[in-house]
């Protein structure tokens, strides 16, 4: 009828790279892995010293989840692939992001996806959390340019996904303005 549908473009980016990570993770059939990309030039992240055992319990998941990082010295681990559908972006801040949950959700706390939204790793499933942060990380952001070709793309993935009224940690992707909201937007009776 008679209104408006606004998408938001980095949820519905979102929730159509969050499909793709877990429909390709389904494809392998090896244990909920993701394909990854070697890095040609590993980097670095140092950890608090207490945060060192927390980080190396979850090694198997994070590489699970397409994120490979090796000890390196006493407090660092070194980062040598990710997963190979992320957007090319500050890679570092993703991974530190999966540091602070792992650490967050070892202390009992909850962690909290990039959004704010919030995950507690006693009842969420790890694997299911990380794809969500990277999906969150590798999503179009909220004011980049996209040519109408992306814009029409974008939509058409986004119609395709099984739940396109919400991102995956349930933020919501459309917002609808009638008739009425857009008269009062304009000061019409």
């Amino acid at each position: 009828g008679d209104r408006f549908v606004l998408v938001d473009q980095h949820v519905a980016h979102e929730r159509v790279l969050y499909e793709r990570f877990r429909r390709d993770a389904e494809k392998k059939g090896d244990g909920a892995r993701v394909d990854v990309e070697e890095l040609l030039v590993p980097f670095v992240i140092d950890v608090a010293r207490g945060e060192t055992s927390a980080v190396a319990e979850r090694l198997d998941d994070l590489r699970a989840t397409g994120f490979v990082l090796e000890p390196f010295g006493e407090s660092e681990f070194r980062v040598t692939a990710l997963p190979a559908a992320r957007r090319r972006g500050d890679d570092r801040a993703t991974v530190r992001e999966l540091i602070e949950m792992i650490v967050a959700a070892r202390g009992g706390d909850s962690a909290r996806l990039p959004c704010g939204a919030p995950i507690d790793l006693r009842t969420a499933s790890f694997f299911d959390e990380a794809l969500k942060i990277a999906s969150c990380r590798s999503a179009t952001k909220a004011g980049d340019s996209l040519s109408m070709e992306e814009i029409s793309a974008l939509v058409s993935q986004w119609r395709e996904t099984s739940e396109p009224l919400r991102c995956p940690h349930g933020r919501p992707v459309v917002a609808y303005l009638d008739r009425g909201a857009v008269n009062h937007l304009f000061g019409r009776t």
